[in-house]
């Protein structure tokens, strides 16, 4: 994630997100529960922003929360290419980023020019799952691959630990920066829901060398067979734990 490799395919996730569109608002809760980290990070700084971006926005979170504070102006873009941030020379005091920095392939390089279109006195807050996302899920097929093919695919994106998120942000010249993780557990009555949400919430696959041929009827059924060790028996579920990385960092 932090290499200068094409480790994800942004073309296929921008495909992801226009397919499952009609669903994405299904997943408005997830999304502003994620949204709120970061707004608690940006409340507690007591600061006021003039000028803000949201970039590849999720829903009208932030825009419903900025809109009764009359600012002058926070502005919206969906980026496909993070290569090649143009923003016309504007700048920014505050830079929103979240559930997206997880799929950027040069992270150092992203990190950079989000800099550079920041003013003086201007923060960057982002928001992404970080390293041991999905545990549970990810044990399942790997466990299920080895079993049956004898081999691990490429499945499971890898991530960015806590401790390298706040290194890159001091690297590219962001000061003060922090690193926050927090643990999400979702509850489900069963692991396929989880699979499902995954998909339709345009979070699905996208590394460049993910198997081209969708899981075999074996493989799927030996991978929700292992989730089954993980049922909680208290609760009468099947967790999920996400885990969020939140990063900030000043100019």
């Amino acid at each position: 994630m932090v290499n200068n490799q094409n480790i994800f395919d942004r073309k296929q996730l921008q495909k992801n997100l226009h397919r499952f569109q009609g669903f994405i608002q299904d997943y408005n809760w997830f999304y502003d529960k994620i949204a709120n980290i970061i707004l608690d990070n940006i409340e507690l700084r007591n600061q006021d922003f003039i000028d803000i971006l949201e970039i590849n926005p999720k829903n009208n979170f932030f825009a419903n929360y900025f809109a009764p504070k009359n600012y002058q102006s926070i502005k919206f873009q969906n980026i496909s290419d993070e290569n090649s941030l143009d923003f016309n020379n504007q700048k920014y005091d505050l830079i929103i980023n979240y559930l997206d920095l997880h799929y950027i392939n040069n992270v150092p390089d992203f990190l950079a020019n989000i800099r550079n279109f920041l003013k003086p006195n201007g923060v960057f807050i982002a928001s992404f799952f970080g390293d041991e996302n999905l545990p549970e899920l990810t044990k399942s097929i790997a466990d299920a691959e080895r079993t049956i093919y004898q081999r691990n695919s490429f499945y499971i994106p890898p991530t960015i630990d806590i401790k390298t998120s706040a290194r890159l942000l001091s690297y590219v010249g962001f000061k003060n920066p922090i690193a926050d993780l927090e643990k999400i557990i979702i509850n489900y009555d069963d692991p396929i829901n989880l699979l499902q949400d995954i998909k339709k919430s345009g979070q699905g696959n996208i590394l460049t060398n993910r198997p081209r041929k969708f899981f075999s009827k074996k493989l799927f059924q030996k991978t929700l067979e292992n989730y089954h060790n993980f049922y909680n028996k208290e609760q009468n579920c099947y967790p999920a734990t996400i885990n969020i990385i939140t990063i900030s960092g000043e100019i």
